[in-house]
C-alpha cells in the first residue's frame, strides 16, 4: 500500500469536524486514504479463519482485582509472531476504561511497553512493544536514532515515530505513517473481538465479560490463533562483578551442551550460565565460551583459568567480570585436567598427556614440563619453592618452577588426590589401600597413614579428586564410597606433629528423603563461611543438589536444587566449586629486634594473612639491605633471619598470595653481639631437597662439593648460590665444605 502521511489530533478535528460521515481511529476523526483504511476494517471480517476455541478460562496472566473480568488481545503482525497474546483483567469500578486496562497490564507485565499521546480525544495509542526474547533490553530510538528511555512504567507519552532498540522485540509504532493500532471491542466474552471501536480506549467503559483487542494494521488483517500470555518470570539481574561467593564449574551434558559456570552469591542466590551471560551469548541456544566436559578452574590474580576435556580446552576469563580474555582449542597437553598458576607470568596446565606452560604475559603456550612420562595428570599445587603434581601410574612429581622440570619423584602408583593443609603439608589419597600419603614440602620426607575410609578414585572417567582441607583449622575432609557414587564424608584432625585423628564429632549423613543421593563433583571449603560445599544427585539424570555442611558437626545446613534460569531441570554434572578471591594478603610483621646471637625463624603462616587462601601457599621473596648486619633465608614455609654484626638494616619482603602481591619494608635492629669473632658454623644449615642443595645462614664465602674419594665435583659462591642444582651429579653420598667469615663448615649430604 502507498505510504500514508497524515497530521494528527486537533488538526484533523478542526478540518473535518465530527459529522456522521467521519471515520475514526481510536476515536480520532481521519480523512483520505487513512479513512479508507479504517473503513475497510469496519467492514471486514477480522475473526481468524481458524476456529477459535479460546475462552476466559484459558487466560493465565491476570492483572487487577475485582468481581468483573475482561480480556485484552494484542497482535503486532510482525515476522516471527505466530499467535496473538491474551491477558486477563479484573476490576470493580464501573468507570474503568479500556485504556486503564491496557495501561495496568503494561505496567504489570515487564515485557510490555508503549508510546501514547494525550489529546482532546483522550489517550491515543501510537506504539506497543513486547520483549519477545525476554532479555530485558527495552528502549526506544526516535526518528534521528537517539535512544529514548521509558522509565519504570515503560510508558512514553510523546508524539512521533519510534523504533525498538532491540530488533528482536515485537514493536509497531504509527498513526501518521503506513499503519496504526486498530482497536476492536466485544461485550460478550467473544474472542477474538471483531467489532471496530467507534471511540478511543479512554472513552470505552468496561463491562463484565468484555474483550478489547489491538492489532497493528494498514487496512486489513486476520486474527492469529490466540495464546495465553504466560506470567513473566522475574528478570534476573546478573552481577556486574562476581565477588563474595563461589563459582561451580560444570561438565554439563556431554553431547548436548558444552561446559558451563554457575555463581552462588553470599545470600545463596544461584545465577546460571554466568560465563555465557557475561560474554553476551544466547543461553537458550546453549552458547558458551567453554569446551566440552569442563573440568577445572582456578582464580589467580585478576584471571580465571578454566580447562575442558574437548573442544575449547583452555579459556581465560576476567576474575570479576568473566569477560573472555583468551581461548584455545589446543594446548599441547591433550584433554584438559587441573590448572596451577605458579607465578604471575606462568601457569601450569595439566592434561591427559602431561603439563604444558601457559605464558600470561603474551597469552601463548610454551614448553612442556621436563621429566614427565606423558601420562594423565591429576591435581597440581605449589607450596613454597616446589610444585607438586600427581601423574597417573607414577606418583608425585616434584617440579622446580624456576627450571620448569621435575627434580625428583615420590613414587607411588596408587596416588589419586592431593590437597594442602593449614600447616603446609601435602596429603595424597591412596584409594586402593585406604591410606593417605603425607609429604613434607621442604625435606620431601613422606609417611603413609592408614584411615578407615574407602577412598574414591576418579582416574577412569577423570574428575577432580574427593579430598579437601579446611582454612580455619588443620583438618582434612575425605569423601568415601565407590568411584562413581561417593556417599560419605569423614573429617580428620591433624596435630602439631602431623599425626592424623578421625574427628568423631563430625557426623555427616544423607537425609532419608535423599537416601539415594551420591556426590558428583569435588567437595571444597568456603573460606569465608567455613561451610563444606558438596554437590550431589539422586541419579545421573539429576536433579542436582547443592549442600552446605557445618564443618564442625557434619550437619546439613541447607540444600539448594540446581535448576536452569527458566526453572527447568538441567543435567549440570558439577565438577568443582571455585571460591572467589576478594581479600588482599597482609604482612603482619612490623620490626625485628635481636637480643642475642640466635637466628630468628619466622613461619610464613604467622606473618601472612589472607582471608581467601592458605597463607602457607604464599610465595615469598626476601632480601636484606645490608648483608653485613643480618642475613635472610627462605625455605618455602619459614623465613630465617640471622644477626651478623651490630647495626640497623631493612628486611624487604614480597608476598604473592594466589596472584595478589604485597610488599613491606621491615626494620631490623641488631645489638652489639656477644663476641666479635662469632662462630658462624653453628648458624649454617645444609640440606638436600629433591635434587637441590640448600645452604642457609651463610652470607658470603664459597662451597665445594667432594665425592667419596675426595675429588671436588662442583663449587659455587655464597650467598647467591645458596640453592645449587645437583642435577648433573650422580646419586650417592658427598661432602660439602663451606668457608664463610672465620668459620669452616663440613657437612655430609646424600643425593637420592
Amino acid at each position: 500500500m502507498k505510504k500514508l502521511k497524515y497530521f494528527f489530533a486537533l488538526a484533523l478535528f478542526s478540518v473535518f469536524g465530527a459529522n456522521a460521515d467521519d471515520v475514526t481511529i481510536q476515536g480520532v476523526p481521519v480523512n483520505g486514504e487513512l479513512a479508507e483504511s479504517a473503513r475497510s476494517l469496519m467492514q471486514a471480517n477480522v475473526v481468524s479463519n481458524d476456529a477459535q476455541s479460546f475462552s476466559f478460562s484459558d487466560v493465565k496472566f491476570w492483572v487487577g482485582e475485582g468481581e468483573n473480568e475482561a480480556a485484552l488481545v494484542l497482535q503486532w503482525n510482525v515476522d516471527g509472531e505466530e499467535t496473538a497474546l491474551v491477558w486477563g483483567y479484573r476490576f470493580d469500578d464501573s468507570a474503568t476504561t479500556g485504556y486503564t486496562m491496557l495501561e495496568d497490564i503494561v505496567k504489570a507485565d515487564d515485557r510490555l511497553y508503549m508510546v501514547v499521546q494525550n489529546s482532546v480525544f483522550g489517550m491515543t495509542v501510537q506504539g506497543i512493544g513486547y520483549d519477545a526474547d525476554g532479555d530485558g533490553e527495552i528502549a526506544l530510538l526516535n526518528e534521528s536514532g537517539k535512544e529514548q528511555q521509558l522509565g519504570e512504567t515503560r510508558i512514553l507519552i510523546a508524539n512521533g515515530t519510534f523504533t525498538a532498540k532491540d530488533a528482536d522485540d515485537f514493536f509497531k509504532c504509527g498513526f501518521t505513517t503506513d499503519g496504526y493500532w486498530a482497536y476492536f471491542v466485544e461485550d460478550s466474552e467473544t474472542l477474538p473481538p471483531a467489532g471496530y471501536a467507534s471511540t478511543g480506549a479512554s472513552s470505552r467503559k468496561l463491562t463484565d465479560g468484555c474483550v478489547d483487542g489491538w492489532s497493528y494494521s494498514n487496512g486489513s488483517f486476520e486474527w492469529k490463533p490466540l495464546q495465553a500470555a504466560e506470567e513473566p518470570k522475574p528478570l534476573i539481574k546478573y552481577p556486574e562483578e562476581y565477588s563474595n561467593g563461589f563459582f561451580i564449574i560444570n561438565e554439563d551434558w556431554f553431547g548436548h551442551r558444552n561446559g558451563s559456570v554457575n555463581w552462588v552469591a553470599s545470600d545463596g542466590t544461584v545465577y546460571y550460565d554466568v560465563e555465557a551471560v557475561a560474554n553476551g551469548l544466547d543461553v537458550g541456544d546453549s552458547e558458551t565460551v567453554l569446551g566440552s566436559t569442563t573440568q577445572f578452574g582456578q582464580i589467580y590474580g585478576d584471571s580465571f583459568f578454566i580447562s575442558s576435556k574437548q573442544g575449547t580446552r583452555f579459556v581465560v576469563l576476567d576474575a570479576k567480570t568473566l569477560e573472555q580474555k583468551a581461548s584455545f582449542d589446543v594446548t599441547g597437553a591433550g584433554d584438559g585436567r587441573d590448572i596451577c598458576a605458579v607465578s604471575t607470568d606462568k601457569v601450569y596446565v595439566g592434561g591427559s598427556n602431561g603439563i604444558i606452560i601457559y605464558n600470561t604475559t603474551d597469552n601463548t603456550f610454551g614448553n612442556h614440563i621436563e621429566g614427565l612420562s606423558g601420562n594423565q595428570i591429576g591435581m597440581i599445587v605449589r607450596v613454597g619453592k616446589y610444585v607438586f603434581a600427581v601423574e597417573q601410574k607414577v606418583g608425585i612429581r616434584v617440579i622446580d618452577p624456576e627450571q620448569d622440570k621435575v627434580i625428583t619423584t615420590i613414587e607411588n602408583s596408587n596416588v589419586q588426590g592431593l590437597t594442602v593443609t593449614k600447616d603446609g603439608y601435602i596429603w595424597c589419597t591412596l584409594p586402593s589401600s585406604k591410606s593417605l600419603l603425607r609429604i613434607n614440602p621442604i625435606s620431601l620426607e613422606t609417611e603413609i597413614i592408614s584411615i578407615d575410609t574407602q577412598i574414591v578414585s576418579t582416574w577412569g572417567a577423570y574428575r577432580p579428586d574427593y579430598v579437601c582441607s579446611s582454612y580455619a583449622e588443620n583438618a582434612l575432609f575425605v569423601a568415601g564410597g565407590s568411584s562413581f557414587s561417593p556417599k560419605s564424608i569423614n573429617k580428620f584432625n591433624i596435630d602439631d606433629k602431623g599425626n592424623l585423628t578421625k574427628d568423631e564429632t563430625f557426623n555427616f549423613s544423607i537425609p532419608e528423603e535423599y537416601s539415594s543421593m551420591f556426590f558428583y563433583g569435588s567437595p571444597r571449603v568456603n573460606p569465608t563461611t567455613g561451610d563444606l560445599i558438596i554437590t550431589g544427585t539422586m541419579s545421573y539424570s539429576g536433579p542436582f543438589k547443592l549442600l552446605y555442611i557445618n564443618p564442625q558437626t557434619g550437619e546439613i545446613k541447607k540444600i539448594t536444587e540446581l535448576k536452569s534460569a527458566d526453572g527447568s531441570t538441567r543435567y549440570w554434572f558439577p565438577s568443582v566449586p571455585v571460591m572467589s578471591d576478594d581479600a588482599v594478603p597482609v604482612i603482619n610483621l612490623d620490626d625485628i629486634s635481636f637480643d642475642g646471637d640466635e637466628s630468628l625463624v619466622i613461619p610464613v603462616a604467622e606473618i601472612v594473612s589472607d582471608a581467601d587462601n592458605l597463607s602457607v601457599m604464599s610465595v615469598v621473596d626476601a632480601f636484606m639491605d645490608d648483608t653485613e648486619i643480618a642475613s635472610v633465608a627462605y625455605n618455602g614455609l619459614n623465613i630465617t633471619v640471622t644477626p651478623l654484626s651490630a647495626g640497623n638494616t631493612t628486611l624487604n619482603l614480597s608476598v604473592n598470595s594466589n596472584g595478589k602481591t604485597v610488599e613491606k619494608e621491615v626494620p631490623v635492629r641488631v645489638p652489639e653481639l656477644a663476641s666479635a669473632d662469632i662462630n658462624y658454623a653453628e648458624k649454617i644449615n645444609v640440606y638436600v631437597a629433591g635434587s637441590v642443595l640448600y645452604v642457609v645462614g651463610a652470607t658470603s664465602g664459597n662451597a665445594v662439593i667432594y665425592d667419596a674419594s675426595g675429588i671436588a665435583v662442583a663449587s659455587f659462591e655464597l650467598p647467591y648460590g645458596s640453592a645449587y642444582d645437583l642435577g648433573s651429579i650422580a646419586q650417592g653420598a658427598y661432602i660439602v665444605r663451606i668457608e664463610t667469615g672465620n668459620s669452616v663448615v663440613v657437612k655430609k649430604i646424600v643425593k637420592l
